[in-house]
């Protein structure tokens, strides 16, 4: 049974994570081209932490001793030198999604009551505040070229006002008639948007739903197709390569599709759920089961599957939808944490990579918490939580961070 300061940092994790949850299922089919390339490649970041790394309200610091070689290097990303951020009470800094190569992430900036909330771009480490319009809305991802995918609200339905920011100016999704509602997943690099569109259907219990994707030429009017097989079709990102990665019901199966007529359906293990995709990159598929407990690798060309090994590692469990990715030569990097019980609650978190461990350090008296990094994982983005004691009664105020591995 979990300790009372355990459950404490669970429900931590849960409201920092769940800002910008999605508030619908995606069960989705998927259309058009799409660009295909290898993403192994990552920008260098400052190996030196930023010297315009402020001070966050939490007290945590921008730079941390050197914890060895077995640990990446720490440093406290900065937040914009801007009066609007400067007007924010208590502020807390997470990041929401970063792109293949590590050069850009996106994020957000908020007053610790949330009435405000700012969104961030980072290029190398470099802050920069993005325009008034983006204010309390929703950042989803970023790609290579460092266009942002985001929603200015949530209703009943799902997005509200979604829009990709690019070359300086917004450029707005377009709905079609008839779909009430709808929801984002990704960006390319090519710029497509994928996503789904939500509707009700005589007979039928609940709102039903179909895959959209937008092309970057034609934001205004998405493509919509039918399900695979006619099997419910689950479409929740975008791979490192551009692969669309998903499941079929029934039995959540991995299945991906890469473009017209190339859509395929994954092996899964027997004895276990059914892997969730992760990441893909030209030959190779990488999942995990929900649990976090089992990781896999598929080789599309020859359709085999193989579990991934990790280390001796009691009580591991990866890091969910964007803890895992692979690289093109079919290398895996995991991020996760040791929920052993020996090592407290407040458990380092690791990099597992080509077989070795990697310690995520996190300044005393704090907590880290990654789950997005490059393909290859030599750049992980996070946030370090101050560590607090059951009955204390400060509100939680994460620091965006990241490291360098």
């Amino acid at each position: 049974m979990a300790t009372g300061r355990e459950k404490a940092r669970q429900r931590r994790i849960r409201r920092v994570a769940g800002t910008v949850a999605l508030g619908l299922a995606a069960i989705v089919a998927v259309p058009g081209a799409i660009a295909i390339a290898s993403r192994d490649r990552t920008d260098s970041l400052p190996d030196d932490p930023a010297a315009s790394a402020s001070a966050s309200a939490s007290g945590a610091p921008a730079t941390i001793p050197d914890a060895g070689p077995d640990a990446c290097r720490y440093h406290l990303l900065p937040v914009p030198d801007d009066p609007a951020v400067k007007e924010l009470k208590d502020p807390q800094v997470v990041v929401s999604a970063v792109d293949p190569t590590g050069r850009w992430a996106v994020g957000w900036i908020a007053s610790n009551d949330r009435q405000t909330q700012l969104m961030i771009l980072w290029e190398n480490g470099k802050a920069r505040l993005m325009p008034p319009e983006t204010k309390n809305g929703h950042p989803i991802a970023v790609n290579e070229q460092g266009q942002v995918l985001g929603k200015s609200g949530l209703n009943e339905y799902g997005a509200v006002g979604s829009w990709v920011y690019r070359n300086g100016s917004f450029d707005r999704l377009g709905i079609p008639a008839g779909y009430p509602g709808h929801d984002l997943n990704g960006i390319n690099a090519a710029g497509d948007v994928l996503g789904y569109v939500v509707y009700h259907q005589a007979g039928a219990t609940g709102l039903q739903s179909r895959v959209a994707v937008w092309k970057a030429g034609d934001l205004s009017t998405p493509q919509l197709l039918p399900n695979p097989r006619n099997a419910l079709w689950g479409a929740e990102r975008f791979g490192s390569d551009g692969t669309i990665l998903g499941s079929l019901q029934p039995g959540m199966r991995p299945y991906v599709w890469a473009g017209p007529g190339t859509g395929r359906e994954l092996s899964g293990p027997s004895d276990t759920e059914s892997p969730r995709l992760r990441d893909s990159n030209g030959d190779w598929v990488v999942g995990d089961t929900g649990t976090g407990r089992r990781v896999f690798r598929w080789r599309l060309s020859t359709g085999e599957r193989t579990e991934v090994p990790i280390p001796s590692l009691p009580g591991f469990r990866a890091g969910g939808m964007t803890g895992i990715t692979v690289r093109s030569d079919g290398e895996v990097a995991i991020i996760g944490r040791q929920e052993d019980p020996a090592a407290g609650p407040d458990s380092p978190l690791l990099l597992l990579r080509n077989g070795q461990k990697k310690v995520l350090p996190a300044p005393d008296g704090f907590w880290a918490s990654g789950s997005h990094m490059s393909t290859g994982g030599s750049i992980v983005y996070g946030e370090v939580i101050r560590s607090l004691e059951p009955n204390e009664q400060k509100k939680d105020m994460p620091a965006a961070v990241y490291w360098t591995c």
